[in-house]
């Protein structure tokens, strides 16, 4: 379901546009970003198919690719890797369809940018940013936003995990001498990096997102909000339900050995609470215990699964 169904390359950057038939005039256009914590995704999964959207409500759709993971987010703080590719990816997009969606029947002028998970974050910081804000009329976002605690990192950190990664793939890792650092990651090939990004950091987050760069983003976004400094318009926001067997699936694999009618036991429960907090103390996670269990059925395998669904969940996009 969510892994790349076409061909993955280097030359990835398109748009896709849906238009219903007959082509429309001055149509609504709703602008698609996939999510995928920043590390995977694409727009063109089966799952995102926006046929029926189309032909039901007469809108054109349109979906962007944009970079991820470290070819998208890498950051060291110098002009030949300033950090945000991915974001200046889908910031392109967002003026070419400004500047095109005319010619496919579409509205200019009353574009809805709408995403999920990352997705979501994404169009959170095109709220916040001054260089997009003004290319889109309004926004839905689905689980994901901003303020969301794996949405952006600081760029001490950011630059902390980029020299990780180049001691992985066995390049020079100096923080006081980045441009050997630099070369050699230029000669690896992308698989080799994006394989390599996981020993970057502990569990349960994605090793390469946002940071404030200063062009596109030029504060924290609690300080946006806080300043009120954000695009002010129509915003719908939810969460999805089971959003958090994403990341369970990723780093708790040895719990589905199987793709369907997984069950996990009391036991298993217990070590995936202490396995997903390491660094929470023994009071702390027998708190989380308490809260997540089914005390009617603390033993049920099906109600532990869903019960770890929850924790991540609520941990990731509800709190």
């Amino acid at each position: 379901m969510w892994n790349p169904n076409t061909d993955m390359q280097e030359d990835c950057l398109f748009i896709n546009i849906v238009t219903p038939r007959p082509r429309p005039k001055n149509a609504a256009v709703m602008l698609w970003v996939f999510g995928g914590g920043f590390y995977s995704g694409t727009a063109t999964l089966d799952v995102y198919d926006a046929k029926i959207l189309v032909s039901e409500e007469k809108v054109v759709y349109v979906s962007m690719q944009y970079r991820v993971a470290s070819l998208g987010f890498l950051f060291f703080d110098t002009p030949d890797v300033p950090g945000n590719a991915g974001l200046f990816d889908q910031l392109m997009a967002l003026q070419w369809v400004k500047d095109n969606i005319a010619y496919f029947g579409g509205n200019p002028h009353n574009i809805t940018l709408f995403g999920e998970s990352a997705g979501a974050v994404s169009v959170s910081l095109h709220l916040l940013s001054p260089l997009s804000r003004n290319l889109f009329s309004q926004a839905i976002m689905q689980s994901g936003a901003a303020t969301a605690p794996w949405a952006i990192i600081s760029r001490e950190e950011s630059i902390l995990r980029g020299i990780r990664l180049a001691e992985a793939v066995h390049c020079p890792h100096s923080r006081t001498d980045m441009g050997p650092m630099i070369e050699c990651l230029r000669k690896k090939s992308p698989d080799e990096l994006v394989n390599n990004e996981w020993g970057t950091l502990g569990i349960c987050e994605f090793p390469f997102v946002p940071i404030i760069d200063g062009s596109f983003l030029d504060e924290l976004p609690a300080r946006s909000l806080a300043h009120q400094n954000f695009k002010k318009t129509n915003l719908l926001m939810g969460s999805n339900t089971e959003e958090g067997y994403y990341y369970i699936l990723y780093y708790l694999t040895e719990l589905f050995p199987k793709e369907e009618n997984v069950g996990i036991s009391r036991e298993q429960y217990l070590q995936a609470v202490r396995e997903l907090n390491p660094y929470v103390n023994d009071v702390g996670k027998q708190a989380i215990v308490f809260e997540y269990t089914d005390w009617l059925n603390p033993d049920d395998p099906i109600r532990n699964r869903n019960a770890l669904d929850k924790m991540v969940g609520d941990y990731h996009f509800t709190c």
